[in-house]
């Protein structure tokens, strides 16, 4: 098999688990649920749909056929961090939930984190460049990942 699709693949596949996630916990009607985390579970839905359409759009990116327009390529960047901010936010936020619930009188911790680990964020990327290159999109993907998705 050739690699091409076998990325394809992982990606399709990928992609599929984390929608397949963010629909089995909408489709269920967790009001009536004893579980203390059902009440926050749809913070990990939002996480698992964002992420499952960030997968597929490196998916799209990754196949032979689309030629982006080498003007497009730093705007296409953008868009896959913002769609990783977004994603691992939503998983840091349902993480800190989490926390709140099995560590309830520490909320006003837990509420800083969010802010803390964006202003770690925005320091470990500043100076921001004036473009994406390859090496400043994979800087910043990286430190997103770092300071939003490792601490969820």
């Amino acid at each position: 098999m050739p690699s091409e699709f076998l990325t394809f693949l992982l990606y399709l596949f990928y992609g599929m688990a984390f929608f397949a996630i963010g629909v089995s916990i909408t489709s269920r009607d967790t009001r009536a649920s004893n579980l203390k985390i059902a009440g926050v579970l749809w913070l990990f839905a939002l996480f698992a749909y964002s992420h499952a359409f960030h997968e597929w759009f490196e998916l799209y990116q990754n196949l032979p056929s689309p030629v982006f327009h080498e003007q497009f390529i730093p705007l296409i960047n953008l868009l896959k961090l913002i769609l990783v901010f977004v994603s691992f936010s939503f998983l840091l936020l349902f993480g800190i939930h989490i926390l709140r619930l099995v560590f309830p009188g520490k909320n006003q911790l837990f509420n800083l984190l969010p802010f803390v680990a964006v202003v770690v964020l925005i320091i470990a990327v500043l100076p921001f460049p004036d473009h994406l290159s390859g090496d400043a999109f994979t800087f910043i993907n990286s430190r997103i990942r770092n300071f939003i998705g490792l601490p969820a």
